[in-house]
């Protein structure tokens, strides 16, 4: 751990955007369990209608 203290003080930025961006690829793997066991249910994403029905709305 002694690399890690020394990156620490002489390129905190990079150190803070590494632990960030290791945080920013942990969390699609832990939210969803959570959110299922908090009883929160993700809806399934809605379809767009197709263009010809857009058209006939439309028309009329």
């Amino acid at each position: 751990m002694g690399w890690f203290r020394t990156m620490m003080h002489r390129e905190p930025v990079i150190c803070w955007s590494f632990i960030i961006g290791g945080i920013g690829l942990a969390l699609p793997l832990v939210v969803p369990p959570i959110r299922e066991q908090l009883g929160y249910n993700t809806p399934a994403p809605k379809t767009p209608p197709a263009v010809r029905q857009l058209i006939e709305q439309a028309k009329q």
